[in-house]
This record gives C-alpha cells, sequence and structure tokens, in this order.
C-alpha cells in the first residue's frame, strides 16, 4: 500500500491540477515533456517527434508529407503520435509503422510543453499548429487568395520552400462478395458521399432527384453513409481501406469536398466534387473550402490536365463557420438547386 504521506502529496497536487488553471497548465508542460523523454528512452534521443492531429484530410496530407520532410531534414529516427483512430486507419494506408497513439490528454500535454519550450528543445514538429488548444495568433494570411492549402503545409507546416514529393498510399484489393451484395455494377455504379464536416450540406431531397437523374441514364447508386436516412439508393460506408478500390471498380464518385475527397482523389475514376461559392466577403479566420483554397487540382492532388475530375461551386454549399444566408429567396434556391444538379447530371452520359 501507498503510504500515508504520498497519498497526501499526490492528492495535493491532484488537487491544485484541478483547482488552479496555470497551475493544470505548467503540470501539463512538464507532463509532455515526460511522455517526449519516455518515447526517447525506448526509441533513441535522436528520435524527432511529429505530432499528428486534424481531420481526416489533414491526416492523409500529413502522412503524404512527412517522407519528404524527412529527406529534406536528414532525419533517420521519427516517430509520430496521434490522437485517434482515424490516424491509425489511415497510417495502414501508407505502411507507417511508426505511429504512436496517444488519448486526448497526453497530446494536449505535449502541445503545452510545446507552446513553452518550443520545437527546437523538444525536436518536435506540430503537424496542426492552428488548433484551437495552442493559444497562439492563427495565421490568416495561408488563407488569402496567392495562397492554396498545400501550401499552408509545405510553406507554414513545414517549411519547404523548394518543392514537395508526396508518398502513394496503396489499398488491399476488394472483396468481392461486398460487391455482389451490394449489388456494385463494375464501371457503371456512381458512389455518392452526401457527407462532410467542414461545409454544411444538401438536402436529401435534393441528391434524390440527381440519384433519379442518375438512375434513369442507367446508373446503379450507393450512398456512402452509415445508416439509411432516406435516400434513394441503398446505403453502404466504407472504410478508408476500401474506398480506392471501390471507386475504381464502380466508375463513378460525386461528393461533397471533405477529407475524403483527398483520400479517394487518386482513384481512376470519373469524379464530381461540390464546393461551396466564394463568398463576397471572404473569412480569413477559419478554414475555407472553396475551389480557389481546397480544389483538388489547385492542390495537386490531381493533375491540372486530368479530365476524370469536374470541380463545381454553389451557393447552396457553404462553409461550416459562414452563418450567412447565400440564396436569398425560395425562387433563387429552386434555380440554384435545378442548376447544380443538372450540372452534376452533366457529366454522366446515358448508358
Amino acid at each position: 500500500m501507498m503510504p500515508m504521506k504520498e497519498k497526501m502529496v499526490k492528492g495535493i497536487k491532484q488537487f491544485i491540477r484541478r483547482k488552479i488553471p496555470f497551475a493544470e497548465a505548467m503540470y501539463k508542460v512538464w507532463n509532455g515533456e515526460r511522455i517526449l523523454n519516455q518515447i526517447r528512452d525506448m526509441h533513441g534521443k535522436e528520435t524527432h517527434i511529429f505530432l499528428m492531429r486534424g481531420a481526416t484530410g489533414d491526416t492523409y496530407i500529413q502522412l503524404a508529407l512527412i517522407d519528404s520532410y524527412m529527406k529534406k531534414r536528414n532525419i533517420s529516427s521519427y516517430k509520430i503520435v496521434a490522437d485517434s483512430a482515424r490516424c491509425e486507419d489511415l497510417a495502414k494506408l501508407f505502411q507507417e509503422k511508426n505511429l504512436i497513439a496517444m488519448n486526448g490528454y497526453k497530446v494536449d500535454s505535449i502541445e503545452k510543453a510545446y507552446m513553452l519550450l518550443g520545437s527546437k528543445k523538444l525536436n518536435l514538429t506540430i503537424l496542426f499548429p492552428w488548433t484551437y488548444s495552442l493559444y497562439f495568433n492563427r495565421c490568416r494570411i495561408r488563407m488569402t487568395e496567392r495562397f492554396h492549402f498545400m501550401d499552408t503545409y509545405q510553406y507554414y507546416v513545414l517549411d519547404m520552400k523548394d518543392g514537395i514529393q508526396m508518398k502513394v498510399p496503396s489499398f488491399p484489393p476488394l472483396i468481392r462478395e461486398k460487391l455482389v451484395q451490394k449489388e456494385i455494377v463494375k464501371g457503371k455504379t456512381v458512389i455518392i458521399a452526401p457527407e462532410a464536416n467542414s461545409v454544411t450540406q444538401l438536402g436529401i431531397e435534393l441528391w434524390n432527384r440527381i440519384i433519379d437523374g442518375l438512375t434513369q441514364k442507367g446508373y446503379a447508386v450507393l450512398v456512402n453513409i452509415e445508416y439509411d436516412q432516406g435516400y434513394l439508393a441503398s446505403n453502404y460506408f466504407c472504410s478508408y481501406a476500401e474506398s480506392v478500390p471501390l471507386l475504381e471498380y464502380a466508375g463513378y464518385f460525386i461528393g461533397l469536398r471533405s477529407g475524403f475527397c483527398d483520400i479517394v482523389s487518386s482513384a481512376k475514376c470519373q469524379k464530381v466534387v461540390i464546393y461551396p461559392a466564394k463568398t463576397s466577403r471572404v473569412d480569413y479566420n477559419e478554414h475555407r473550402t472553396e475551389i480557389e483554397f481546397c480544389g483538388l487540382k489547385r492542390m495537386h492532388l490531381i493533375d491540372e490536365a486530368d479530365d476524370t475530375l469536374t470541380e463545381i461551386d454553389t451557393p447552396l454549399v457553404r462553409n461550416i463557420t459562414d452563418t450567412r444566408k447565400e440564396v436569398k429567396n425560395e425562387r433563387a434556391q429552386e434555380y440554384e438547386e435545378s442548376l447544380l444538379i443538372q450540372k452534376v447530371l452533366n457529366c454522366f452520359q446515358k448508358i
């Protein structure tokens, strides 16, 4: 049993950490440095550590760029500390064996250590430096018109001036039984991904009009959602590992701009991606999802001359932080809906 004196000391420390914000912050600094030292005790004193946080698209880009960064910096030993199962799932696609999953409190402690001690002292690279848990001024310049989202990583996060090379993930083969069960017709099926975290959603009724138009043109349709929500097509929520092989087998993809679009950007299939229209007044405080900033071609995830991608913007979709209503009245709403449906369906020839 723990001696009474040690119990009292431990209890006092816990009380101070929970009741006094400054003491809690300082404890996290100490804890974060301790965690990093523990990693280096196991894997070598010179081990460089990457701290990985962020949404799906960010994680995908981070994993794709780490190799390039290490070559530029002559880093031979490294570990990636990540805070979610999503990071682990994506890491498997990149054959990344150096990822260490940790809970949010430990990751937050490492961030607090970075804030006080800096990246050089800790031999640490923060891959997602604009999270709200870092109390620094958020960079607004990175979202001005001269840059795109990949520039954020190349120049702002990784400080690589002379170009980047992206590692390409590899995907396991599909299980054919699943394809048969879901009635996926090779080369004649459209996979729709109607959900995204960074933009507002389109209504199910609008998607159903698109699904109806695709069906009339001879296509089978699947909706990439976890639960049935009333779409006029079966749902099939695919894993990251299934995503690209599934699209290449099906032949066609339509999706709201999301991190999932980053993952499937390498798929050899016809792709239609829907973005929010650029507003008259750009908000540089938050993430921008417009074509000008997050376009797959603009970010060089897809070659500019590649004719398998069609990018469409619409005022029916807005950045999730944009509270202004771009479509002014019901008549304008109907017009924009009909226009978007027609633009999407024009990408598909009758079969």
